[in-house]
């Protein structure tokens, strides 16, 4: 049974994974990640390197990896090391951990995102691994839970987000450290945050970045003029005040956005790839050959230098922001 879901849910990501038709644009990459079939990937806090999740296309095991950019070595991630717990835990309760094996770690390593399933019932969990007490975020139909879900914790692991590009579904949660009754779950869905925010906000459709405290999102938008097309925004949502801010409006093809280690905020549009510095409350272009006209899957390093791209056929190019 679980030979088919996990062939089910690679089957969805060929799918579903966005085609790159103008590959022969895309600028020389400085390194080129190979694994059988990589699902999921993003950068270390520090920016030295990216966890990858390579699942093999006989759906028979995930291999969740570090790369190393300064030595272009890999090793099996932290998050890897504790699949094989996992499952201890959860077949003690009669449970079965996710059919992907795929599981998103805290940075300070005492918590854990994953799917399960249970007597033929899907859920999303957090897990506290020096309590072994697990709480269900989700509960999902059929193998929603598991296609193309993605978890980003913020780096002091205080909150996290869930984001589904193929659900209707988006969670941000935080204030769970003391206990599960502290836990703060808002769910935010296509017509914004419905349970705390009314829809001024607007049509909220993806969560590119969680910051490193916690507390502010960064979200694309649209907006809907009385006159004229919808308009998409790159707003900052700031989960403890409730208050949002425009960073970027009218953005064409808006791809990919991130929090920089010193406090800029880097986006892909159309026009290429731009940092927008709060200070002077403007962006400027940094490269234009770097933009959503080619790009796919994309996570951009904290400091600005790097792009990861996910290829059509599977590989991960890192390219340098500006050429060498």
């Amino acid at each position: 049974m679980f030979t088919i879901i996990r062939t089910l849910i690679i089957l969805s990501f060929l799918v579903l994974t966005p085609i790159l038709w103008a590959q022969d644009d895309m600028p020389a990459a400085d390194y080129v990640i190979e694994g059988e079939f990589i699902v999921d990937f993003r950068w270390l806090p520090d920016g030295t390197g990216l966890r990858v999740i390579n699942a093999t296309l006989s759906g028979d095991q995930v291999l969740d990896f570090q790369y190393d950019l300064a030595t272009q070595n890999t090793r099996p991630s932290d998050e890897q090391r504790v699949i094989s717990r996992l499952d201890q835990l959860n077949n003690l309760d009669g449970k079965s951990p996710s059919p992907s094996g795929i599981v998103f770690m805290s940075p300070d390593q005492q918590w854990v995102v994953y799917g399960v399933t249970e007597n033929e019932n899907q859920y999303l969990a957090i897990n506290h691994l020096a309590a072994e007490q697990e709480y269900i975020l989700y509960e999902a139909q059929a193998l929603s839970v598991y296609s193309l879900f993605t978890v980003r914790w913020s780096d002091d692991s205080s909150a996290f987000y869930v984001y589904s590009a193929t659900e209707a579904y988006m969670y941000y949660v935080s204030h769970f450290a003391g206990s599960w009754e502290d836990m703060s779950v808002v769910q935010l869905n296509w017509c914004g945050c419905a349970n705390i925010i009314d829809n001024s906000l607007g049509l909220v459709d993806a969560i590119f970045d969680l910051d490193a405290a916690g507390q502010t999102l960064l979200i694309r938008r649209f907006v809907y003029p009385e006159e004229g097309s919808a308009i998409a925004q790159l707003v900052a949502l700031n989960m403890k005040t409730l208050n949002y801010e425009i960073l970027v409006d009218q953005a064409q093809d808006l791809t990919a956005a991130s929090f920089g280690s010193n406090g800029e905020i880097y986006y892909i549009d159309a026009q290429g790839m731009h940092v927008y510095e709060a200070q002077s409350e403007a962006s400027r272009l940094l490269n234009a050959e770097i933009n959503s006209s080619w790009i796919g899957k994309t996570e951009i390093s904290p400091d600005g230098r790097y792009v990861a791209v996910l290829k059509g056929d599977g590989e991960l190019n890192v390219i340098p922001v500006t050429p060498q």
